[in-house]
């Protein structure tokens, strides 16, 4: 069953309300930078207004990715035990799936390649696995890191060794990131 996301200007009453209602000032287009971020996805955008409330008395859109940042630091050592958990070829599809942000043909050759993956036929079969675990969605092609906050992290992982050669396997990652 697939539900409609709520309305953004459900959500802006919503926390104008909540956060007037505690003295907090919430600036305008804060709502909507997070509604944009998580596609209109409940969890995440209330996950976010949360972190703000709790941290800001007055929120502007650069608060947005300070509040992002907290949960997932909060979140780190959870992220960390996930990938420990996967197999290398699991690891590495799921860091190439997050570093897309939605990946589309995941078995072609280019894909395989960019990733350094080690067969389409071994991408296929971790990809059902990453499926199956709800690591990964897909949905008419298109596959995505479940858990937004997660993917997020895979990206600033990698990210923070642009200044290094960046390796393209989770194993290289593994090897340079104090996990």
């Amino acid at each position: 069953m697939f539900l409609k996301p709520v309305a953004l200007s459900e959500y802006e009453i919503f926390a104008k309300y909540h956060f007037e209602k505690a003295h907090k000032q919430i600036a305008a287009g804060v709502v909507e930078s997070i509604y944009d971020l998580f596609e209109g996805t409940t969890w995440y955008i209330q996950k976010v207004l949360n972190q703000l409330f709790a941290t800001f008395d007055s929120i502007s859109k650069d608060d947005v990715d300070r509040a992002v940042r907290q949960i997932i630091l909060q979140n780190e050592e959870a992220y960390k035990d996930t990938l420990f958990q996967l197999t290398l070829r699991q690891r590495d599809l799921l860091v190439a799936i997050g570093r897309e942000g939605k990946a589309t043909q995941i078995t072609g050759m280019a894909f395989v390649k960019r990733y350094h993956l080690s067969s389409a036929s071994s991408v296929q079969k971790a990809a059902q696995i990453l499926v199956d675990k709800q690591l990964v969605t897909q949905q008419q092609g298109v596959y995505e890191v479940y858990d937004k906050f997660l993917a997020e992290w895979i990206r600033t992982q990698l990210l923070c060794l642009q200044h290094e050669e960046l390796p393209l396997s989770v194993e290289g990652v593994l090897k340079k990131v104090s996990f």
